[in-house]
C-alpha cells in the first residue's frame, strides 16, 4: 500500500495506518502527526458506543487528534471492524470482547509506528471507548489511560443503555460477547490498571451523568498508581455543541500533557 501523507490546515500531518487485528483482519487508520521532527507522544483514540469510525460525531476524534498535534502530541484513530473503511461484520461494534482486543492491537500498532516514541504511547477512550481503554490498557503497552466521559459502572446499568437495549445486543453478540459489552464492570479494569490513569468528565453530560467520574476515582482510591479526575465546566457528553464549536482548551491540555508526561498525570 503507498502511503500518501497530506498536510492539514495549522501544520498537522495525516497518513493511513493499517492495524493488525484478529481474524487477519486490518483495520484502516489515521495516525496526525505534529509538523516537525519526532519521534512524538502518541494518543491513540478509542471510540464510544455505537457504529462510529474514527472521526467520531461531530468530528469529534478529528478535531481531538488535530488539537493534539498543534500541541506536539500524535494521535491515532480507526474506524471499527465493520465500519468506514475497516472489513468486518456490520454488527461488530456490539461485540464487547471483539472490541476490546482491537483497542489493543491498536495501542501495539501505534507502539510500534516509526512517528511515535513507544514510551510515551496512551490510550484515550471516549464514552465506551473508556472502558474499552481501561481494560486494554492493562495489557497493552501503554504509559497511561486517559477516559473521556466515560461510565462507571456497567453499560448496561445506565439508564440511557438499560431497558430493552441488552436484550437485542446478547441476541446480535451473543452470550459472551454480550456480556463483555453490558455487564463488564469498569471500576474492577481501573482498580486492576498498573498504568496512570487520567478521568475527564462534563458537568453536564446526559448521557453518562457525571456521578460516574466519582465511581472510577473511587476504584483507585487504594492510591498504588497516580490518578488525576477533571471535571470540565459547562460541557456535555460530547464536550461542545457541534462541529463547529472547539474543543474546551481545557480538555486538549490536560490530554496533551498527559500524554507528554504520562508519569505525572
Amino acid at each position: 500500500m503507498v502511503m500518501v501523507a497530506a498536510v492539514v490546515a495549522g501544520g498537522p500531518w495525516e497518513r493511513p495506518v493499517q492495524i493488525p487485528v484478529t481474524g487477519g483482519e486490518r483495520l484502516s487508520a489515521t495516525l496526525t502527526t505534529p509538523d516537525g521532527g519526532g519521534p512524538h507522544p502518541l494518543a491513540v483514540i478509542i471510540g464510544g458506543f455505537g457504529p462510529q469510525g474514527r472521526d467520531g460525531g461531530d468530528d469529534l476524534y478529528r478535531r481531538l487528534a488535530a488539537d493534539l498535534a498543534a500541541r506536539g502530541v500524535a494521535a491515532l484513530r480507526y474506524d471499527k471492524r465493520g465500519i468506514g473503511e475497516s472489513p468486518g461484520p456490520p454488527l461488530a461494534w456490539l461485540n464487547g470482547e471483539l472490541l476490546a482486543a482491537d483497542a489493543q492491537a491498536a495501542a501495539r500498532a501505534g507502539a510500534a509506528l516509526p512517528e511515535a516514541d513507544a514510551g510515551r504511547v496512551v490510550l484515550v477512550g471516549h464514552s465506551q471507548g473508556g472502558v474499552l481503554s481501561l481494560r486494554a490498557g492493562r495489557r497493552a503497552p501503554v504509559a497511561g489511560v486517559a477516559t473521556l466521559a466515560a461510565p462507571g459502572r456497567p453499560l448496561g446499568e445506565l439508564p440511557r443503555v438499560g431497558g430493552s437495549v441488552p436484550l437485542w445486543v446478547n441476541a446480535i453478540a451473543g452470550r459472551v460477547g454480550g456480556r463483555a459489552t453490558l455487564a463488564r464492570d469498569p471500576r474492577a479494569d481501573a482498580r486492576a490498571l498498573r498504568t496512570p490513569l487520567v478521568i475527564i468528565h462534563g458537568d453536564r453530560d446526559g448521557v453518562v451523568a457525571p456521578e460516574n467520574l466519582r465511581d472510577l476515582a473511587g476504584a483507585r482510591r487504594d492510591g498504588r498508581h497516580p490518578t488525576r479526575a477533571v471535571v470540565l465546566r459547562g460541557v456535555g457528553h460530547q464536550f461542545r455543541s457541534g462541529a463547529d464549536e472547539p474543543l474546551p482548551e481545557q480538555l486538549v491540555d490536560t490530554v496533551a500533557a498527559f500524554a507528554t508526561r504520562p508519569e505525572r498525570p
